[in-house]
Parts: structure tokens; sequence; C-alpha cells
């Protein structure tokens, strides 16, 4: 039964660190997403405010490495998603396993203590023999 302990702990571990990692890209997408909405805000205010002006040719320069950005942060979100539904797969698979040895355990549990009732049962009626007898 120790032994099934040790393994639910390990267990618990291994989905824990899975879970911060879930966490951590969830976290890194949020801010890609932000920093998407910021370049997508920034250039169509820049493209107001500089469109007609004698700064036409720079405004040119900046939109086009503002798309570069943005289709860099797309795909870094799409690598993002992957390792994300890589993780979540990963933890399904995990917490199945922390299932199994905690219904293990459980089972076992279970066992002992039907057994413990069976011998209290044999006892009593031996007392009960004895005392009769």
């Amino acid at each position: 039964m120790k032994n099934l302990k040790t393994l639910i702990k390990l267990h618990k571990n291994h989905v824990d660190s899975t879970l911060k990692e879930i966490a951590k890209l969830n976290g890194n997408k949020e801010l890609m997403e932000k920093r998407l909405v910021e370049i997508s805000e920034k250039m169509n205010l820049e493209a107001k405010q500089f469109s007609s002006t004698e700064y036409g040719f720079a405004l040119d320069v900046y939109l086009t490495d503002a798309r570069a950005a943005t289709t860099k942060l797309h795909q870094n979100i799409r690598v993002i998603d992957m390792k994300i539904l890589q993780a979540q797969v990963l933890l399904h698979d995990q917490f199945s396993e922390l299932k199994k040895f905690e219904i293990a355990l459980h089972n076992r549990q279970n066992e002992l203590k039907n057994a413990e009732n069976i011998a209290e049962i044999k006892e009593i009626d031996e007392m009960n023999i004895k005392k009769f007898a």
C-alpha cells in the first residue's frame, strides 16, 4: 500500500507540473494576443496620422515591419496552441494513470477493511463459542 501511495504522489506531481506548463503556455499566448491587438491599434493610428503627410515613405516601412511582426506572432500563437494541445493530451493520460492508482489504493483499503471485519467477526464467534461451551 505504501508503494501505491508513493506512485499516487509521483503522478500527482506529474499532473501538477503539466498543469503549470499549460498555464504558462496560456499566459504566453495571452501576451502575444495582447501584443497583436496593440500592433493593430498602432498601425491604424499611424496610418491615420501619417498617411497624407511628408512622412508617408516611413509609414510604408513601418506598416511592412508591423505586418511581418503580426505574421510572426500568429505563427508563434499557432505553435503555442499545438503545445497546449499536446500538453492537454499528456495531462489527460497522466490524470487517467493517477485515477487508476487511486482506485487501486481504494480497492486495497476496502479489501483490508473487509479482512479486518471478517477477522473480528471470527474472533467474536470464537469467544461466543468458548463462552457457551
